[in-house]
């Protein structure tokens, strides 16, 4: 019998404790337009001309290089160090000059031997404190289309103190050959200035798995902060200290920064310190309640952190959390409490720190996805090196509870290439498979919760009978309603009735399709799952109809009734649009006498729409239309081609769209189911993300708040994942990356997930079309990973207020508990047993901290 690990999850507590983006560069160069290079920062490289004014500079740093090119002049920008900070030797700026009455200076930044066909994060800074007029240049992306404007007025925009300080950040995407060509133009300055370009210097750095870091300096300082070099670290200290526990006080004591994040996403908090010779008096400061602009003097505006003296972390390999032993007199790592939400379109954001206590220096902050774990390493790199799984299976077919195809099993007997969802039936789970079986046109099967049984119900034999069984499962009460899209009398797929006996009766055939026009009437190849209502089934057939773009039917489950509620109609020939859409895929959903659905094709962006109509066919309206796709970068607004079925809850619609979006990879959206309001809630693979998937080919499942899903394939190698989204936090986790598969297509667990899933207590089950050690899918179980965080806050008297958060399925069963030694035996203490609210949140605040450490966690109920 496989087994299974009991879940829990822990965190810890200490008691005692009473922009930049820094990515991980690939690239850094260094512009001077001399002909000898001029000294720069080590890991930078200089970019030089043949002479002063020259309008071509180059420079490599062995792998990759960069030229410059302009149609303006070149001027050499060497100021002396002591106009500049320690970075002085980066800032050597350079500019290229258009002769005013042109309006600008256009430049072509070519960087060579970079990952092909890839998103990487380009800054580019620009200074100059001698000159003046306001200046702008807008940088474009001619691969991806993105574009940032270098705002630059050279009266007001201070030079740096560090590298931390850069100007734009720019999202672009190499070419097949590796090569970033990024194109700039200049616009007209003020009465005194010229229309130039600037540019000193020009990082390029990787998307894969990097983080928002903050140098403390390099924001705006208010007065009473100063700038210190303290053991090898540069950093910042206030003084004199406040006597205030509730705001900074006045804008002296706020420093301010602009960060970018790389995605939007929930962010949590770190900060590296160094507490001083005064322990506890010197360990507090203030830091912005969310990210924004904030009053000095509104107590709502700002969190307050104390008794950091004693926490912390220092050793490379340990795991950063609120609590730690580093102590004093020592730059540490710690975590603080507060989520930083970003949203979509608004990934540039202020973030605010006030000081307090003039013995605390602070030297860098860390913006990282709250359901990450980071390291010391990872902090003081910038980058994680990898991301959890929490998979916590130990059978020994880890989370595949059936592989389909195994040689010596019977190979495909028991079917192959799962592609329809599964429904649960007398405990048990039933579905069917595409192809596999006796004749090998497709299976139907049941598999217990745990996997230790199966059995092939029935195997299809296609020709007149059923045929390929595709869509989703409708349980009957005895058995199940299914289509397949071949088999019947016509080979043109079927609606049919597995009963409880065993025998399988064709409720509709679908009539011939014409051979060229690929047209008939009614439909033809319905793939969708199937919707009940009473006693009418509700479908769609993704071929058929007058104009050979499929249909949306209605049927009794007697078989009797058959009518046609919608054709879709013929797209345009050059340009695939039409007005109602083609080709719906997903199925429909009945809802307050109306059926919900979309289409894969047409409509005004030729990439498919969201539908609604009466039940009876009756007002059929067009709720959004899906914006076309770039021709280049395959990305668009909010989706494209969405192939899944849609779920409904509270008069709001959810959905996943196959492609576009701002990563080209799809979507997962959300739209009213009056039509107003569409929201793309996640972009997958948009430049950032962290292995998320690509390619969300099903419906998704909603248990409480929390939508459950698959992408059918991923980044790089990647077979698919399963994540889970919460709009209303909002929260992206990835729970499970299915690996790679090998050139004979098998694998471990099982790749490339169609389907829908199906909670069932605390686990999600699915199945894989493809992989697996068969190579022909997978019945997997992934059960709702359990994450456990402390959050704490010190008081003035020394005192911490701290509240355990928990979190897992949303509505079941958790203990929390406690214990004040890990050592084995450990003795767990009951603190409560309460279901998780809609989100999955288990949340106990704690009152009682007498013990120096104390350990929490969380773990199934009985």
């Amino acid at each position: 019998m496989r087994k299974f690990r009991h879940q829990w999850a822990a965190a810890l507590l200490s008691a005692a404790f009473g922009s930049s983006v820094g990515m991980a560069a690939v690239a850094q160069f260094d512009i001077n337009d001399i002909a000898t290079a001029s000294p720069t920062l080590a890991g930078w490289f200089a970019v030089t001309g043949a002479a002063d004014n020259s309008d071509t500079l180059t420079g490599t740093n062995g792998t990759q290089t960069l030229t410059l090119t302009t149609n303006g002049d070149g001027q050499d920008r060497d100021r002396n160090a002591g106009s500049f900070s320690s970075d002085a030797s980066l800032w050597r700026d350079f500019w290229f000059v258009a002769d005013s009455t042109i309006g600008g200076a256009t430049v072509t930044a070519t960087i060579t031997g970079l990952t092909a066909n890839a998103f990487h994060s380009v800054e580019i800074w620009a200074y100059d404190s001698n000159s003046t007029g306001n200046r702008a240049a807008s940088w474009t992306d001619p691969v991806s289309g993105n574009t940032a404007t270098l705002a630059f007025n050279g009266s007001t925009t201070p030079v740096p103190t560090s590298l931390g300080n850069s100007v734009i950040t720019l999202q672009a995407k190499t070419n097949s050959a590796g090569t970033l060509s990024l194109t700039a133009a200049g616009t007209a300055g003020g009465a005194t200035g010229l229309p130039n370009v600037f540019v000193s210097g020009i990082r390029v750095s990787s998307n894969a798995a990097t983080l928002p870091v903050i140098e403390a300096e390099s924001g705006t300082l208010g007065s009473e902060f100063t700038v210190t070099l303290l053991d090898g670290a540069t950093g910042i200290t206030i003084s004199p200290t406040s006597a205030s526990t509730s705001f900074p006080e006045s804008a002296n004591r706020v420093a301010s920064y602009a960060v970018q994040f790389p995605a939007a996403d929930v962010y949590q908090l770190y900060v590296r310190i160094r507490v001083g010779p005064d322990g506890f008096n010197d360990d507090s400061l203030f830091y912005g309640n969310g990210l924004g602009v904030k009053s000095p003097t509104n107590a709502a505006d700002w969190v307050f952190t104390n008794g950091l003296a004693a926490g912390g972390f220092t050793a490379a390999s340990d795991v950063v959390t609120a609590g730690g032993t580093a102590g004093s007199q020592i730059w540490k790592w710690m975590k603080f409490a507060t989520l930083f939400t970003v949203p979509s379109g608004s990934l540039t954001q202020t973030f605010q720190v006030g000081g307090r206590e003039d013995g605390l220096h602070i030297d860098k902050f860390v913006f990282a996805p709250s359901s990450a774990n980071l390291t010391v390493a990872e902090l003081d790199s910038g980058t994680i090196n990898d991301i959890p799984e929490f998979i916590t299976f130990d059978g020994p077919d880890g989370i595949a509870i059936h592989r389909f195809g195994v040689p010596g099993q019977g190979a495909t007997a028991d079917g192959a290439n799962p592609a329809s969802g599964l429904v649960l039936i007398g405990g048990e789970l039933q579905g069917t498979t595409l192809g596999g079986g006796l004749q090998g046109d497709g299976a139907a099967f049941r598999v217990s919760l745990d996997g230790e049984t199966f059995e092939t119900l029935t195997s299809f034999t296609g020709g007149t009978a059923v045929g390929n069984p595709r869509g989703g499962l409708v349980d009957s009460g005895s058995g199940f309603y299914g289509v397949s899209q071949a088999g019947g009398a016509s080979g043109a797929g079927t609606v049919f009735h597995r009963q409880s006996g065993g025998n399988v009766v064709i409720l509709r055939s679908f009539a011939l399709v014409t051979q060229h026009t690929g047209t008939n009437s009614g439909g033809a190849s319905p793939s969708g799952p199937l919707a009940l209502s009473g006693s009418t089934l509700y479908g769609t057939a993704t071929g058929g109809g007058p104009y050979g773009n499929g249909t949306v039917f209605s049927l009794s489950t007697s078989g009797t009734g058959f009518t046609v509620l919608r054709d879709f109609s013929a797209l345009d020939a050059r340009y695939g649009t039409n007005a109602d859409g083609a080709v719906p895929r997903g199925g429909v959903v009945p809802a307050g006498g109306k059926l919900y659905g979309t289409t894969s094709a047409g409509g005004t962006g030729g990439t498919g729409l969201v539908f609604v109509m009466d039940a009876n066919g009756s007002n059929h309206t067009v709720l959004h239309d899906f914006d076309p796709l770039d021709s280049v970068t395959t990305v668009n607004f909010g989706g494209a081609c969405p192939t899944g079925g849609l779920i409904i809850s509270n008069g709001v619609i959810y959905g996943t769209a196959l492609a576009g979006g701002a990563g080209g990879k799809g979507t997962v959206f959300a739209i009213n189911t009056d039509g107003s309001g569409f929201l793309a809630l996640y972009h997958f693979s948009a430049p950032g993300t962290l292995g998320d998937g690509a390619g969300p080919a099903a419906g998704l499942c909603l248990s409480g708040n929390v939508l459950y899903g698959t992408t059918s394939a991923g980044r790089g190698s990647d077979a698919g994942t399963v994540f889970a989204l919460d709009p209303f936090v909002p929260d992206f986790r990835t729970f499970h990356r299915f690996e790679p598969v090998a050139a004979d297509g098998t694998n471990n667990f099982g790749a490339y997930p169609v389907a829908p899933l199906l909670r069932v207590g605390n686990a999600l089950f699915g199945t894989t079309f493809a992989g697996g050690p068969g190579g022909s899918g997978t019945v997997f179980r992934i059960p709702i990973p359990l994450t456990a965080q402390v959050s704490a806050t010190g008081n003035p008297n020394g005192t911490v207020n701290a509240t355990f958060v928990g979190r897992g399925a949303p509505g079941s069963n958790y203990r929390v508990q406690t214990t004040s030694d890990l050592a084995s035996p450990a003795s767990w203490q009951n603190l409560v047993v309460q279901p998780a609210n809609a989100s999955g949140f288990v949340l106990y605040p704690e009152s009682d901290l007498n013990q120096p450490k104390k350990f929490y966690r969380i773990a199934e109920a009985p």
